[in-house]
């Protein structure tokens, strides 16, 4: 029971938390998007993000934009806003490490990947990094890279994750996805 839970998981992952699910279908276009939400989209493109504001706001527009160019299937000028966003935020980086990947530049990816590395706080993220890492290294043939961060993530799930936080379904949610 345990392993159809865990391919369940895996499927459920691959369908619904994959970055490019929320982008257009390319051979539709703009055809799914109302003229006003395309109007709407490129007003958020088109619109300065204030240097001077607080990195809360800016974060928000980063994240507004990102979105905007998945919902336009643009690429243009997406890189810029998420190489801005991860000078400020974790998540830029996660975001900009995983647009390098699908763009096929995976030694970029891998220095992004290896900067989160270093700064992942939790286990759960630890273990998620590890293993998207361990991937762009084996798209690129290092494959005891690939093994060595493996080993690594093995080794946080078996001895931290017994004894991270499980206070809430969140938290339980977030170690469940990294153990997947």
């Amino acid at each position: 029971m345990p392993k159809f839970l865990l391919a369940f998981a895996l499927a459920a992952s691959a369908l619904f938390f994959n970055g490019l699910s929320f982008a257009q279908d390319s051979e539709m276009g703009l055809a799914k998007l109302s003229a006003a939400d395309e109007k709407r989209y490129r007003e958020i493109l088109e619109k300065p993000i204030d240097a001077g504001a607080l990195n809360t706001t800016r974060i928000n527009a980063y994240k507004e934009k990102e979105n905007a160019y998945l919902m336009l299937g643009e690429t243009a000028g997406r890189e810029e806003n998420l190489v801005a966003w991860a000078k400020i935020e974790h998540d830029g980086k996660w975001s900009l490490r995983n647009y390098l990947t699908v763009m096929g530049r995976f030694e970029e990816a891998l220095k992004v990947g290896n900067e989160i590395i270093s700064e992942a706080k939790f286990v759960n993220g630890q273990v998620r990094i590890r293993a998207y890492v361990a991937h762009d290294y084996l798209l690129t043939n290092q494959v005891d890279k690939a093994k060595e961060l493996l080993d690594k993530a093995e080794a946080i799930i078996k001895y931290e994750f017994p004894r991270a936080f499980r206070g809430n379904s969140v938290a339980v949610m977030w170690l469940l996805r990294a153990e997947a």
